[in-house]
């Protein structure tokens, strides 16, 4: 069983321009440190993302082995601009796309936590759209911990569900700052039954990240968005994963792919990132070796009681 805890459906009225202008240049951010001078990175088009009824993924997800997906959106609109798709109807359009392919997909409900309708669409995420999670990105320009959101937090702690924030590094105009980690460690203390996932390991807090897991039980984490470490340095990515798992434990840590960030670039794609992190045990080498029941546990079993997936679901 393989579980993607970390997927999005892009389409092109659902941000601000600017969003797909910075995307664009993201091979020539991946690359700047490979790519002879004088040789320029061409943009990347960025309609290839773009999944209006969720088939794309599908294709991807068939490719690679995936038995199901995690589906959210990106809600940036009071930090770049209101787009012309309002966050309540995208939500809406991601859970339809979920529901249309119930055994395949789920869906987690994307909103700033401070929009004045905040809690309006957290009730319709969880009585009409069937939400298994919460998506907020910190990045738009507000710290997790400010104790402003915590009648949010209790109402989502209350429905059980977890909260998966971004945390690490983001393209501009959006701000890193917001997204460390330890900014998430006052919700774990005062919500101590509040699940909370921190996408992308982090990127370069992860060693602040997987300590925190050491006393954090509620604190889980996701490998999404490290593919271009796994191919530029495919030992230094086995030796921060490894770290992470002697640190926080294999139960810690969530399988994810940030598709379709990656689709159309010159990196390994979706199928390889699910080998590369399956075959782990197998390309042990030395000191760094991994565990077939590590990988079993960060490939799918982790998200399935995470998520609350029954045997059925979870096939």
């Amino acid at each position: 069983m393989i579980i993607d805890i970390h997927t999005h459906i892009f389409n092109q009225d659902w941000t601000a321009p600017i969003f797909w202008e910075e995307l664009s240049k993201f091979p020539s951010t991946l690359y700047r440190k490979t790519r002879k001078a004088e040789k320029k990175i061409e943009r990347r088009r960025v309609d290839i993302l773009w999944d209006p009824g969720g088939e794309a993924l599908i294709q991807e997800m068939d490719r690679a082995g995936i038995d199901r997906s995690v589906l959210f959106g990106l809600d940036w609109g009071l930090a770049l601009g209101e787009p012309p798709v309002s966050i309540e109807e995208q939500n809406q359009k991601i859970a339809e796309i979920a529901l249309r392919f119930p055994e395949r997909m789920a869906f987690f409900l994307s909103v700033d936590p401070r929009r004045k309708n905040v809690f309006d669409l957290l009730k319709r995420g969880k009585e009409e759209w069937g939400m298994k999670g919460v998506k907020m990105h910190p990045t738009s320009g507000f710290y997790p911990n400010d104790q402003q959101f915590y009648p949010v937090y209790e109402k989502i702690s209350d429905w059980g569900v977890p909260i998966l924030f971004h945390t690490g590094v983001i393209l501009p105009p959006l701000r890193s700052k917001y997204s460390r980690p330890i900014y998430l460690d006052d919700i774990l203390v005062d919500f101590p039954s509040l699940n909370l996932i921190a996408a992308h390991l982090g990127t370069g807090w992860w060693e602040e990240l997987a300590f925190m897991a050491t006393r954090r039980p509620n604190l889980f984490m996701d490998i999404s968005g490290w593919q271009q470490i796994a191919w530029q340095h495919p030992e230094e990515f086995c030796r921060i994963l490894r770290r992470i798992l002697d640190i926080a434990g294999a139960e810690a840590v969530l399988f994810g792919s940030d598709s379709p960030a990656y689709r159309g670039l010159p990196l390994i794609q979706i199928e390889d990132w699910v080998k590369l992190i399956q075959e782990l045990p197998n390309r042990s080498s030395g000191e760094i070796k991994f565990q077939q029941s590590e990988i079993e546990a960060i490939m799918g079993k982790n998200a399935s009681l995470l998520l609350n997936l029954g045997e059925g679901e979870s096939k």
